[in-house]
Order: structure tokens, then C-alpha cells, then sequence
């Protein structure tokens, strides 16, 4: 184990001395668009588009869920404001209940 970490430690050592020679020699680097504040680019405007576009979708989603929580609390008080009756109250617009049984059963 301490033979990798001495390893490790060589090859970061090697690194840091091969990057002070090139700056040293003025060769010039690249590095990442962040690096040197030009956040502009196509790259980074479609990240912006993709997490704007999931951050929509999360809330379709969970507004949805959300609806129908909340229809399910409807019809549960429904449930429960007729629960003592014994019949199911019809909602305005519902058809009139026919007194026939399907198929012709229990007459």
C-alpha cells in the first residue's frame, strides 16, 4: 500500500514539474471554457435547455400527482358524506339510473 501511495505521489510530482516547465517556457495551455470565463458557449446553452426542460417535466409530474391526491380527497368526502345514506348520490349530469338489473338477473 505504501509503495502505490509513493506512486502516486511520483507521478503528481512529475506533473506539477512537466506544467511549471511548459508555463515557464511560454507554451500556451488549454483548458476548460469555465477556466478562463467564456461561459458562452453551445455547449453550456444546451445543458442550460436540457436541465430547464427536466426542471418543466418535474413539475408537470408533480403537479399531476398532485391533482390527483387531491381528486381522490374529493371523492373520499363524497364517499363519506353519503356513507350514511346507504345510496349513492348521483352527480349533476349523471344519466337517470335505470331500475333494471343487467341481463335480465333478479327479477
Amino acid at each position: 500500500m505504501a509503495a502505490r501511495i509513493r506512486g502516486v505521489l511520483s507521478a503528481v510530482g512529475r506533473l506539477k514539474r512537466a506544467s511549471t516547465a511548459w508555463v515557464a517556457r511560454g507554451v500556451q495551455t488549454v483548458g476548460c471554457t469555465v477556466c478562463f470565463q467564456n461561459v458562452e458557449s453551445p455547449l453550456l446553452d444546451s445543458a442550460r435547455v436540457g436541465v430547464l426542460s427536466m426542471a418543466i417535466l418535474v413539475v408537470i409530474v408533480l403537479g399531476t400527482f398532485g391533482a390527483w391526491f387531491r381528486r381522490l380527497g374529493q371523492l373520499e368526502q363524497e364517499h363519506q358524506a353519503t356513507a350514511g345514506s346507504g345510496m349513492v348520490q348521483p352527480r349533476p349530469g349523471d344519466p337517470p339510473p335505470n331500475h333494471q338489473s343487467p341481463r335480465g338477473y333478479g327479477q
